[in-house]
């Protein structure tokens, strides 16, 4: 027996208006039903979120960069997009559609023009090359780095010997790439292959396929596991330490994050709030500045708690800045409930609107 997708349409909006009608019952007092279904959301979204970290951290961002090479391609060489001075050749690939063709004989360079610009995080390159037979000859690979106006500042260079025949994948490390200019390896404008003269004067004509530039595995990342495990120590008291040890490691690292963005997040803020009191020429920014500086002033005079608010000028500017402060958290304490009162319209949206028996 099957159940068609208008069923299964239906059964699901039973289900939510259920749940949401469920937790409402709190409106009236708490009770089982509420606590039954406040329950089943925990443990939804509990599996939920082991899912979500699963799916979209550990495996993309941690097993995968750690057993893969993390490749980007370069060029597919399924079509002559973006090539200058190649031929195509759908018979004849290694992977995909086709591949390259490229007569040493007849054209010395062949150019790609359109690589992915950003190769920041790149370590090597690998292509597919395919010789007719050995010769003494060799490619130099060249990637020409610059700005968007074609003004090349740096170029790396490597040679690519042309010793065998058939199909072999070639792996250029980046660090062992000569280096000319200013290397900008976020701004990658070009990659050329050139014929040597001992290639040349072979006369043999070369195919290319599948030019990618990879970030490698990151198989210390491994290590990340070790770490994780430790944290279960603490459930054997005999090797508890080692649990205090990476927790201390976790709470120092983030200490530090905290404290750059409390920086990089309030120094900005801080260099602001010094304005000018009078700004020539400007009335309203002048009134806006005066009001601004005021208001810092009273709110901090009022935190001020090193000396006792006894003096006049000191009590009145604390009671000023407290009448601030209160008018600032009513508007956060309105703001809150507009949104909560948001989520509630939504969901009567839902049930009055959506509901398949008004339909």
């Amino acid at each position: 027996m099957s159940i068609d997708e208008r069923t299964v349409e239906i059964i699901t909006y039973f289900v939510a208006a259920a749940c949401t009608l469920g937790i409402y019952t709190i409106l009236y007092r708490e009770n089982r039903l509420f606590r039954l279904f406040e329950h089943i959301f925990i443990g939804v979204a509990a599996g939920y979120g082991l899912a979500i970290t699963i799916t979209e951290v550990l495996e993309p961002r941690w097993f995968k960069p750690m057993v893969t090479e993390n490749a980007i391609v370069v060029n597919a060489c399924d079509n002559l997009t973006g090539w200058e001075g190649a031929l195509p050749n759908e018979r004849f690939k290694m992977e995909g559609k086709a591949s390259i063709r490229w007569d040493v004989k007849g054209v010395r360079v062949i150019r790609f023009v359109a690589p992915p610009a950003n190769w920041i995080d790149a370590r090597y390159i690998k292509l597919w090359l395919h010789s007719p037979k050995p010769t003494n000859g060799s490619i130099i690979l060249r990637i020409l780095t610059g700005n968007e106006t074609g003004n090349f500042k740096g170029r790396l260079s490597g040679y690519i010997p042309i010793d065998f025949s058939g199909w072999r994948e070639v792996k250029l490390y980046l660090r062992n790439l000569s280096k000319e200019g200013e290397i900008d390896l976020k701004s990658v404008r070009i990659v050329e292959f050139v014929a040597d003269d001992a290639l040349v004067k072979a006369g043999v004509t070369l195919h290319i396929d599948n030019v990618r530039h990879c970030i490698g595995r990151k198989w210390y990342w491994i290590l990340a596991l070790v770490g994780g495990l430790l944290y279960y120590t603490i459930f054997i008291p005999r090797f508890a330490w080692m649990s205090r040890l990476v927790i201390g490691a976790i709470m120092g690292l983030q200490s530090g994050y905290v404290f750059k963005a409390f920086v990089l997040t309030f120094y900005p803020q801080i260099a602001k709030s010094l304005r000018p009191i009078y700004v020539p020429g400007d009335i309203s920014l002048t009134l806006n500045n005066i009001v601004f500086v005021v208001t810092l002033l009273c709110v901090l005079i009022y935190f001020f708690f090193t000396i006792e608010h006894k003096h006049p000028t000191i009590r009145t500017s604390a009671l000023i800045g407290r009448l601030f402060l209160m008018v600032t958290f009513g508007l956060i304490f309105g703001n809150t409930v507009m949104a909560r009162f948001s989520l509630f319209i939504k969901r009567l949206d839902f049930l009055i609107t959506q509901f398949p028996w008004l339909k």
